[in-house]
């Protein structure tokens, strides 16, 4: 294994293989359960435990995987579980970011099924119009660091530089009552836009919904460029690693310098371009699938390791 693929399969498993031992109430646990999965929607099935029995049989071998016990989280984590250091997520916590077993796999089509797509789906930078582009449902919470509540307020009627808006209203209104109470972000609303459509911009704007934007990886992979805020939720697409003003324009967690941001862009071009240029090179990583699937399984694999260890 090079060294890229050792320092993301260490990345990927976190503070678990720091661990020199289970504790007694984690073997326990794991004794009763076969597995453990939380949240289970009745989506779950098929974007997570299905993708993982799957991905398990692959790791340990069909006849092994039905002895194997272990923690699974299904859905967007969003709150903090004192085992999550033992437990196989497809995202971790703002604030707990080396916490849990990052998998591609779990709900994988919604995050990475695209990206193969872009290239096909893009036009050249000087093509695009000098705007900055965003659409999305309503997910997440006003009360989290850079929201979307609080983009599409600020920005939703300057038309100018800036086209944002909600495409579709969705969960708890109660998430964004502060920002938008009586139903007034039914005033907030635009028409959707396929990726492609989006694509026409020059600057994508990326911000987060329950966990990340799920949209974050194909933009990072186009010939436009990511305007987004410090991101604070860490999946397999290892945000952290992402250097601000190097592979994306970094922002202001409240949005108030978007409008400067897109000016200084349209008078230097060629720094933009070079910021998109340095995003699709970090991303050409995640490109060789069978690459990926290596990682995927040897991070698995030293799970257990760690987790059966006495």
């Amino acid at each position: 294994m090079n060294d890229l693929n050792e320092y993301r399969v260490q990345y990927y498993l976190g503070t678990l293989q720091n661990k020199k031992s289970i504790a007694e109430s984690i073997r326990k646990k794991l004794k009763t359960y076969r597995m453990h999965i939380f949240n289970g929607q009745p989506h779950s099935i098929q974007l997570y435990h299905k993708p993982f029995k799957r991905l398990l049989q692959r790791s340990v071998g069909p006849r092994n995987s039905e002895a194997k016990r272990y923690f699974l989280y299904s859905g967007d984590l969003t709150s903090y579980y004192y085992h999550l250091f033992y437990t196989f997520v497809k995202n971790r916590l703002e604030g707990h970011s080396s916490e849990g077993v990052l998998l591609k796999s779990l709900n994988q089509d919604r995050h990475w099924g695209i990206v193969d797509q872009i290239e096909s789906l893009d036009c050249s930078f000087s093509k695009k119009k000098n705007m900055a582009i965003w659409r999305g449902v309503t997910t997440g919470r006003s009360t989290k660091k850079a929201n979307r509540f609080v983009l599409v307020k600020k920005w939703f009627h300057e038309n100018n530089y800036v086209d944002v808006g909600f495409n579709r209203i969705v969960q708890n209104p109660h998430h964004y009552q502060e920002i938008f109470p009586n139903r007034m972000i039914e005033n907030y609303k635009r028409p959707s836009l396929s990726p492609k459509e989006m694509l026409k911009y020059k600057y994508i704007i990326s911000v987060r919904g329950n966990d990340k934007d799920s949209g974050l990886n194909w933009k990072l992979a186009s010939n436009s460029v990511v305007f987004m805020a410090k991101p604070t939720v860490i999946s397999w697409l290892m945000e952290s690693d992402l250097i601000p003003n190097f592979h994306y324009v970094l922002l202001k967690d409240d949005f108030s310098d978007l409008k400067e941001k897109i000016l200084w862009a349209n008078r230097h071009p060629r720094i933009v371009q070079q910021i998109s240029a340095n995003a699709k090179k970090f991303m050409q990583r995640f490109k060789n699938k069978s690459n990926e699937e290596k990682i995927e399984t040897e991070v698995v694999r030293r799970y257990f390791s760690i987790m059966e260890k006495r």
